[in-house]
């Protein structure tokens, strides 16, 4: 019998008894939020079943969920990214490419690169050969191997973090992984300005900490100094350290040009001029560092060094200007590099230099460091900007790397120092 009331039926549908609830493990509407750097499909909600936020994402054929077991949203996104980090580490998940409209079919990694590494070729004057080829060395030994056949789309943020966790538990130091993560982002980059991405996906964040190189006491630079004569003066059949040219000319020379090793590396006798002045010093025109031009000014001492590097090359049939300064010999200069690092490294643990007294490792940076640091210490009224300037570097490089290792005591002078009084 049908009910003769008028809103029976109303009655009936507005009454909860009749409606179907939502389960209490649903997503509350409005919760659910995506994780920025992930794909869609991993998300985070909160429902009527607990007071901490969810994950959940659909994975080899099924939907995984857990409980976060927090109520703060940050912490919940923190913990987004850890549970999808151990669905990676069961199997290759890849990031979902987001393209934008009429976003062209992305390429390889490699491919991409590629393409990158020719047009910052033909940018002449912006890149300096260095960085380049610094740049095509990382891709190539690290990267290339791991990503150079994947689809260049799929790269994101998980994958960069494990290759960034790989790199970490091998030793590699922090600044060497950061130098690594802008290498891929350069190549990620080219691909969003050839429109196979749609934007920069996350990057993994490296927290760099300033590590300044140990630099030389005087007293140390003069027992370096002596080290290298007497190795060069040593017989050929035991001269373990020291070859053409001797490392003493090359000790000096840096110290007393504030250049870094890759400079030594291309310094050609066209690049250097004599400036007979009161007091002589060398011009250096050296190749474009870190977008670096302006010519560097030596101090006097330079230009000895550079007239007996200068009359032993001659000796031996070279000096042209096309000839390097320094192991002219081999062509190769990163070869010629690695060599003059490793006769370095002998002459610092022939002569026990090699760990300086806070503990740092020295290398030939550590001339550089040296070089500056004496300047610092013994240049009357220094001025930082022209002394960054010359040293192709920043005023806050020197203060943070350069003037780390100096004490109070060091320039007792100036802290003693008076004004004079008036009248």
């Amino acid at each position: 019998m049908q009910d003769s009331r008028p809103n029976a039926f109303n009655d009936a549908a507005n009454d909860l008894r009749w409606v179907a609830h939502r389960c209490r493990t649903a997503p509350i509407p409005g919760t659910s939020r995506g994780v920025p750097g992930y794909p869609d499909k991993l998300r985070v909600y909160l429902t009527d079943a607990s007071p901490f936020w969810q994950v959940r994402c659909f994975f080899q054929g099924r939907m995984r969920t857990r409980s976060l077991r927090t109520s703060d949203s940050r912490q919940a996104l923190r913990g987004a990214r850890t549970f999808y980090e151990e669905l990676a580490a069961t199997g290759i998940v890849v990031r979902a490419p987001r393209r934008a409209q009429g976003a062209q079919a992305a390429g390889t990694f490699s491919t991409v690169a590629e393409q990158m590494l020719a047009s910052e070729r033909s940018r002449r004057g912006e890149f300096s050969a260095g960085s380049l080829e610094l740049l095509e060395s990382q891709l190539r030994r690290e990267i290339f191997p791991l990503f150079g056949a994947c689809d260049v789309a799929s790269i994101g943020y998980p994958v960069v973090e494990r290759f960034v966790r790989d790199l970490s538990e091998r030793g590699l130091s922090p600044t060497t992984i950061h130098h690594y993560l802008i290498a891929i982002r350069k190549v990620l980059r080219h691909a969003v300005s050839l429109e196979q991405l749609a934007a920069l996906p996350a990057m993994p964040v490296v927290k760099l900490k300033a590590s300044p190189r140990g630099g030389f006491t005087l007293p140390e630079y003069r027992h370096l100094v002596r080290e290298a004569r007497r190795a060069d003066r040593s017989p050929p059949r035991t001269r373990a350290v020291a070859r053409e040219p001797a490392l003493a000319l090359l000790i000096r020379f840096m110290v007393n040009s504030f250049v870094r090793p890759h400079d030594v590396k291309l310094l050609q006798y066209k690049h250097v001029e004599v400036v007979r002045a009161a007091r002589p010093y060398l011009r250096l025109r050296l190749p474009e560092t870190k977008r670096k031009t302006a010519p560097v000014v030596t101090m006097p001492a330079a230009v000895g060094v550079y007239e007996a590097l200068l009359k032993r090359a001659r000796a031996a049939g070279r000096g042209a200007r096309e000839d390097y300064l320094f192991l002219p010999a081999i062509a190769n200069r990163a070869h010629a590099m690695w060599r003059l690092d490793q006769q370095f490294r002998a002459l610092l643990e022939a002569s026990g230099l090699r760990i300086g007294a806070l503990g740092r490792a020295r290398t030939l940076y550590s001339l550089r460091h040296t070089a500056i640091m004496l300047r610092l210490l013994y240049g009357k009224g220094i001025d930082l900007l022209a002394l960054a300037r010359n040293a192709r570097t920043s005023v806050a490089m020197i203060e943070r790397f350069y003037a780390s290792n100096l004490t109070a005591e060091m320039n007792i002078d100036i802290l003693h120092s008076r004004r004079a009084r008036r009248g």
